[in-house]
């Protein structure tokens, strides 16, 4: 049995919509437009542009109400612990020798994470759980949400075909210059207000960010071409604790 927090399934939002992609690409791979349930108990999804991949929790899955009806697909050999003390590789997940992994629709991984009890009596009830040995049976995967008053199943059909390899990979993190942090909770907003302010395009409107020292911020510059206006802004990083030199 494997355990899955909400985080894991967030990463829907990031697979590509299925009338984004060409003829070509769906018949190619067609699991782009899905979430990719990795053999290390993580989560990832792509839209080509973008990747982003959530590790494994550190719930003890034997912790999880109702557990002798969830099997363990014999030979899984567990997961690893996932978490920032381990060494770090390149997190190219998709390059290693497959395990235990397929791939869902996005729409789907949507479904379960709403199913999620999010006021829990215990924290491993936050979890959603994977039968593997139904899993890797067939050509479905069963999850099971519980806040202890009731039992959901959820039996979701695997999206067929190979999760891309290439270049979907997220560089090092040894390998940046300088790194800075930033608080969502700003960060967020002021991205809404920079799209909402550049406008539309048929291409998409793209905006330059732009980093002269770590302590200095972000800039970033863009132009509505309906307005021909320019849009500049900058955010400073959050404070203490904050600002990360590589």
């Amino acid at each position: 049995m494997r355990l899955y927090t909400a985080a894991n399934f967030a990463v829907a939002a990031v697979a590509k919509k299925s009338d984004e992609c060409p003829y070509g690409t769906r018949a190619v791979y067609p699991t782009l437009t899905g979430v990719h349930f990795a053999a290390d108990g993580s989560t990832v999804a792509t839209n080509g542009h973008a990747v982003l991949t959530v590790s494994a929790p550190l719930a003890n899955a034997a912790d999880f109400p109702h557990s002798e009806g969830i099997t363990t697909a014999v030979g899984s050999g567990g997961l690893p612990v996932a978490g920032p003390g381990l060494p770090e590789a390149e997190l190219c997940y998709l390059l290693r020798e497959p395990d235990f992994e397929f791939t869902l629709s996005a729409e789907s991984v949507k479904a379960i994470q709403k199913a999620i009890p999010k006021r829990v009596a215990q924290p491993v009830l936050a979890h959603a759980a994977l039968d593997e040995t139904r899993t890797a049976a067939n050509g479905s995967a069963l999850f099971v949400t519980t806040d202890l008053a009731t039992r959901r199943e959820h039996e979701v059909k695997k999206l067929e075909g190979a999760y891309p390899k290439a270049p979907y990979c997220i560089p090092p993190r040894s390998d940046a210059t300088f790194r800075v942090g930033f608080n969502l909770d700003n960060l967020i907003p002021f991205l809404q207000a920079v799209k909402a302010a550049a406008g539309k395009s048929n291409g998409g409107v793209v905006v330059e960010f732009s980093f002269a020292a770590p302590v200095n911020g972000m800039r970033i510059d863009g132009y509505n071409e309906d307005t021909m206006q320019s849009v500049t802004g900058t955010i400073m990083p959050a404070d203490a604790g904050g600002v990360y030199h590589a």
